[in-house]
């Protein structure tokens, strides 16, 4: 058994991907356009959005040529596509995702919490190109690799939205989140991602087959790698000494949430304990590890080379198993 939302793509290169994706998702990516269309500021924001394409295009032009495709394929003008991908990286409000590892680093799970009634903006998604295969949580109209993936590598990443100064014109953190979703060597990655201009940052929760953790957390103008001990949980606020960038206040309930879960995960715990876990509601529809704007879920056991999903869009299936059997292990 597999989601209604789930879909399956295989591409020769980016551009091919995109082509594939932009046919996939057109109705969704016209339904965001027509309402963006209707300000009378969407023009300017267009304009203004090529700054942050130039400095992209120098350090990632496939993934450029992947949106270029994902335009083509939908029928849409790229430029615009761009300045509606700037806009979802710019939002920041309202989101509540929670990653937990345990088990060694074998046994991982991540909540992924958006703004209410945005419940049919989010897909499972295999994606090959060339070698690599990726399998996520996806939402239509961007790279992907920004929610929460698990790589043919053998590297998963769950992503944890940060509120912070020191943002500039830069490269988008959702392409550095598309950027790290691929990587086999997170420590190599983390050094090019320091060297980069970045616009601002994310928490990147990174671990491998063999248990291994890492954790980058980054602004627009800092970035820091730590190797966490376990069990370890992240939710939106800093936990490395950039915590000074710090300006969360608390409202998504992010102290609350990891309080809970630092309480309550386990060295050693069971899939089925972790999936009871990440289904707590005890804290309230606001600040639970489960709560009001839960729309996805994922656990990642390395040992059974399985993924258990859960979408609220499709919530009557529970969760839903699909085999890893695309790690290169």
């Amino acid at each position: 058994m597999k989601h209604n939302n789930y879909f399956q793509v295989i591409a020769k290169n980016n551009f091919d991907l995109g082509i594939q994706l932009g046919t996939n998702f057109k109705r969704e990516l016209m339904l965001s356009l027509n309402k963006q269309r209707k300000n009378d500021n969407w023009g300017i924001r267009v304009d203004k959005s090529k700054v942050y394409l130039e400095v992209t295009e120098k350090h990632f032009p496939s993934y450029i040529d992947e949106l270029k495709g994902y335009a083509k394929g939908s029928g849409v003008d790229f430029r615009e596509l761009w300045a509606l991908r700037m806009l979802w990286a710019l939002n920041i409000e309202d989101d509540r995702c929670t990653t937990l590892v345990t088990n060694g680093g074998f046994l991982v799970s991540h909540n992924e919490d958006w703004e209410v009634g945005t419940k049919d903006t989010i897909s499972v998604l295999k994606k090959t190109v060339g070698k690599l295969t990726i399998f996520e949580l996806y939402y239509p109209n961007t790279l992907g690799g920004c929610a929460v993936s698990v790589n043919s590598h053998g590297f998963f990443q769950g992503i944890n939205t940060l509120t912070h100064s020191g943002s500039q014109v830069g490269i988008p953190r959702n392409i550095i989140a598309r950027f790290l979703s691929e990587t086999n060597n997170p420590e190599k990655d983390f050094r090019k991602l320091k060297a980069l201009t970045r616009q601002f940052g994310y928490s990147h929760v990174i671990v491998n087959s063999e248990g291994k953790t890492w954790n980058v957390e980054s602004t627009g103008s800092d970035a820091l790698l730590v190797k966490p001990e376990l069990p370890f949980v992240h939710t939106n606020h800093f936990l490395t000494d950039l915590k000074s960038f710090d300006k969360d206040d608390n409202s998504c309930g992010t102290h609350d949430r990891y309080t809970f879960a630092k309480r309550y995960a386990k060295p050693n715990m069971k899939r089925n304990e972790l999936e009871k876990l990440v289904s707590d509601t005890s804290k309230g529809k606001k600040v639970s590890l489960f709560n009001e704007r839960t729309i996805g879920r994922m656990i990642v056991d390395f040992k059974e080379r399985v993924a258990k999903v859960w979408l609220l869009r499709e919530k009557e299936k529970g969760w839903v198993d699909y085999e890893l059997d695309f790690l290169n292990l």
